[in-house]
């Protein structure tokens, strides 16, 4: 008998939440981390989550040390990224559009073409994508 594993593609929000926060993001990450859902993520998710640590070192929320060992742990997890230059003709045409930004329609655009859900702390995000789940 084979075990189904859940899919999900997770955004920015989640990933750069779950790795400073407890709750809801995290546990998706440790999920992730653990084999019992498998994150994707197009590669832009590497510079959205190197802007938020940045931001964070920037805002005295914790160390330039302590981002970087934080970029190191999301990096080693198993989120399978995806090329974004297959998804750009169809996260342009959401974005044009729609009220999305390009980076968000990379997600919502990858989400739809594998048919999983979007996992997103984006409020607005979450609300443009249909079957998306929000953390909070």
């Amino acid at each position: 008998m084979t075990e189904t594993v859940a899919e999900v593609v997770v955004d920015a929000s989640v990933v750069a939440r779950g790795l400073t926060t407890e709750g809801a993001a995290a546990a998706v990450l440790d999920e992730i981390a653990a084999g019992v859902t498998v994150g994707h993520a197009p590669d832009l998710i590497v510079a959205e989550v190197s802007s938020a640590l940045a931001v964070s070192v920037r805002a005295e929320r914790r160390s330039l040390d302590d981002a970087q060992t934080l970029f190191r742990s999301f990096v080693a997890s198993p989120v399978e990224l995806h090329h974004t230059t297959p998804l750009a003709p169809a996260a342009i045409e959401l974005a044009a559009t729609t009220q999305l930004s390009a980076y968000d329609s990379f997600y919502a655009v990858l989400a739809r073409a594998l048919e999983i859900p979007l996992v997103t702390a984006d409020r607005r995000l979450a609300a443009a994508v249909a079957d998306s789940v929000l953390i909070e």
